[in-house]
């Protein structure tokens, strides 16, 4: 299977607003490396949890846990961030714990001037 690099084009669905908006992806075989960092200026009607445009949907049977990072601004307080995508999705749904909640549930993430980091790898 051939091998090249690209760009997509993270999104929260809504008519947010971005400071800085960039994602690149490595595919290997049937392995895509992802690393995007989105800055929020104005979060308006986005998602505060979900960033859509992957560039390639996940493999149907198995989903993906990505490494995530708030390195700004994060609209809840939380204390571990994870990014999930489900089998055959095309999104990243940003699951998070706080200081009362041990479980991973969907916190608000992105509001106004909230910048977060996410990569890792998924199957195609």
């Amino acid at each position: 299977a051939p091998n090249f690099t690209g760009t997509w084009t993270p999104s929260l669905g809504g008519n947010e607003t971005y400071t800085t908006r960039i994602g690149r992806y490595t595919k290997i075989d049937n392995t895509i490396h992802i690393w995007m960092n989105l800055v929020i200026n104005a979060i308006g009607t986005g998602s505060t949890t979900v960033i859509s445009g992957l560039p390639f949907p996940c493999n149907a049977t198995v989903g993906a846990s990505l490494s995530a990072t708030v390195l700004a601004s994060s609209a809840s307080n939380i204390t571990a961030l994870a990014g999930i995508i489900a089998a055959a999705g095309s999104s990243i749904a940003l699951v998070s714990t706080t200081a009362a909640q041990a479980a991973y549930v969907a916190n608000g993430i992105f509001g106004n001037a909230a910048q977060v980091v996410v990569s890792g790898s998924y199957q195609v």
